[in-house]
């Protein structure tokens, strides 16, 4: 089958279990949130520290020595499995704004131990509101 131009390829593929994956999002908010293999792999820090890099649009997380610097971000255990990282002032400083909650497709920790998040290759996961929750 021939496909025009105006056919846009879906690059996520199917989605694993959590187990089987890193999962990690960032909402509205500024929170990036992650799930226990990504923290397990990152070395179960609990502090981190956060870069930008402007010219390739991504973020790097990578684990702080000590949650008592005064640059690093706490890493808070969100519920069993589930962990957050409250990076408003960050996302503010560089303009990082989504208007949804994305997930980073191929979220990936490199040689270093940084895990490395490119925000031009996300997709959109928000869950739908349930029926008593108001707008936010």
């Amino acid at each position: 089958m021939t496909l025009d131009r105006d056919w846009e390829r879906f690059r996520g593929g199917p989605r694993r279990p959590p187990r089987d994956r890193m999962h990690v999002t960032l909402n509205k908010r500024g929170q990036i949130y992650f799930n226990a293999n990504a923290h397990r792999v990152l070395g179960r820090p609990e502090a981190v520290h956060l870069y930008f890099n402007r010219k390739k649009d991504s973020i790097a997380v990578a684990p702080a020595s000590s949650i008592h610097l005064s640059d690093a971000f706490p890493v808070r255990e969100r519920m069993p499995r589930s962990f957050v990282i409250h990076a408003s002032t960050f996302c503010q400083n560089y303009g990082i704004k989504v208007t949804a909650t994305q997930e980073f497709f191929n979220a990936d920790v490199n040689n270093e131990g940084v895990l490395l998040l490119d925000l031009s290759n996300t997709m959109t996961v928000t869950r739908p509101r349930g029926p008593n929750k108001p707008k936010t």
